[in-house]
């Protein structure tokens, strides 16, 4: 079971994050871990228009030693029992996505980060902490209402102390998503607790449309709606798929069939 972090915990791994962050010559955001290094690339989440409604962040993971890309979500797999690295690692990567961000010609729209429960516990009871993230938001010029955490699901989690966490940044302003819902832990239920303002339903169930099954991604729908939040369809990579999911009704969308995830330049 994960448990909470103490204030003095996430302030000091804040505090840490920032000695290892780094600006290349071309004004791009990094940082090195060891032999690890880790950068922002970002994904577009469209509308059914295909304007550009918000980015999600993610992370490209390289070994500099041999070489070779780490596979992030497994990365991160390793660290779920690690709780302090987790949160370590996540804000390392959370900084550098957000600061990419805010010096992009895309700073006016949205952005997704993802979450690992340990964060919300940390924020559970940590007005510190709190304080701490809204003041690096307002030193980047970043709205708290441009932020939304997606929370990534794992096993073990202390609901209890994630809803309180989630509660303490939508008071402050910052949204909230379930992602890859349809997984192991995103369930139903899950929804239902979190009453997320996003809903990313993951692509196993998206892509049922090519084989002309509407059961699962119509589910999902609906229990958006009753949770009153909005749905986007991940992992969207052919027209069939986009027309499909726009004639259901769902508004939000990502995947390849729009664009792969890239570096945002400088503006």
């Amino acid at each position: 079971m994960i448990t909470n972090h103490p204030t003095e915990s996430f302030i000091s791994v804040h505090q840490r994050v920032l000695q290892l962050i780094k600006r290349d010559c071309n004004g791009i955001y990094y940082a090195e871990l060891g032999e690890l290094r880790f950068d922002s690339v970002f994904q577009p989440i469209v509308d059914s228009e295909r304007e550009i409604y918000a980015f999600e962040a993610l992370v490209r993971i390289k070994n500099t030693a041999e070489e070779v890309m780490i596979n992030p979500g497994e990365y991160f797999n390793l660290l779920i029992n690690n709780t302090e690295e987790l949160l370590f690692t996540t804000t390392l990567c959370s900084m550098i996505h957000i600061r990419n961000f805010s010096q992009s010609g895309f700073r006016t729209k949205k952005i997704f980060l993802n979450t690992p429960p340990i964060v919300f516990e940390s924020l559970s009871n940590c007005r510190e902490a709190i304080d701490l993230l809204l003041r690096a938001l307002q030193s980047i010029g970043i709205q708290t209402e441009q932020v939304v955490y997606e929370i990534m699901e794992f096993e073990g989690v202390d609901l209890t102390a994630t809803l309180s966490g989630k509660e303490n940044l939508r008071r402050n302003g910052i949204l909230i998503a379930i992602d890859d819902y349809g997984c192991e832990f995103a369930t139903a239920e899950r929804v239902i607790s979190v009453e997320p303002d996003y809903l990313k339903v993951d692509r196993s169930i998206v892509q049922q449309v090519e084989s002309d099954d509407f059961d699962a991604l119509l589910t999902a729908l609906k229990l958006g709606k009753g949770a009153n939040a909005k749905v986007i369809a991940e992992g969207v990579e052919t027209k069939q798929t986009f027309e499909c999911c726009k004639s259901l009704g769902i508004e939000l969308f990502q995947g390849y069939y729009f664009e792969p995830p890239r570096m945002l330049k400088p503006k």
